[in-house]
């Protein structure tokens, strides 16, 4: 075990990183929501976050994941807060208190509004899609299997990854929606409606 000093020394050097890494962020999705992606540098943002560009490339390979690191970072947050939702909770409620848990600040109905920033950057920008497809590829199977787990079904089963797949499309089309039009409601509601509509079987509505 590390001793008392040592381990507020870790603490802060965390914070630190932590720290950065935000500030690169930061920096990164201002520059692209005024300049575009495709001609901005990792220079740049490495000026405009008051780090070197070798300091940027201890914390993100290039310019897109800098701008879209909010989406694998509370994708990772809500696969763990899936796991860790009641044994027998409806899969309905599961999924939106582990969406709760792992997008909205605590204690409040609002979103991280980073994580926000990098949805609404993701459906603006040319040149992110790839980007964006890669965080939801990555944590797409861990998903399947644990609502695979929860409905006694196997991850190679269909019913469960389509169930992840719907749910993990549903929620920039939800928020989206939200910036959009709605933004005097709390974003949870938006997300439990969009749950709502995909239970009740949009395939099957009247289209008359």
């Amino acid at each position: 075990m590390l001793p008392p000093a040592a381990t507020g020394l870790l603490g802060l050097r965390e914070q630190k990183k932590a720290a950065t890494r935000a500030a690169i962020t930061a920096a990164a999705q201002r520059l692209v929501r005024e300049r575009g992606a495709v001609l901005l540098t990792v220079e740049e943002v490495a000026e405009a976050a008051g780090v070197s560009a070798r300091t940027f490339h201890n914390y993100f390979a290039s310019k897109e994941q800098a701008v879209l690191a909010p989406l694998p970072e509370r994708a990772e947050r809500f696969v763990e807060a899936l796991r860790a939702r009641p044994a027998g909770e409806p899969l309905r409620a599961a999924l939106l208190g582990a969406f709760g848990e792992a997008v909205l600040q605590p204690g409040t109905p609002d979103p991280d509004p980073e994580w926000v920033e990098a949805v609404l950057l993701a459906a603006e920008v040319p040149g992110l899609v790839s980007e964006q497809l890669a965080s939801f590829v990555a944590v797409q199977d861990r998903v399947v299997a644990e609502l695979a787990r929860r409905t006694g079904a196997q991850p190679t089963d269909l019913a469960p990854a389509l169930l992840a797949a719907a749910f993990m499309a549903a929620l920039p089309t939800a928020v989206l929606h939200w910036h959009a039009a709605r933004r005097s409601e709390p974003l949870l509601s938006v997300v439990t409606e969009a749950c709502d509509l995909l239970a009740q079987g949009l395939l099957d509505r009247d289209t008359r």
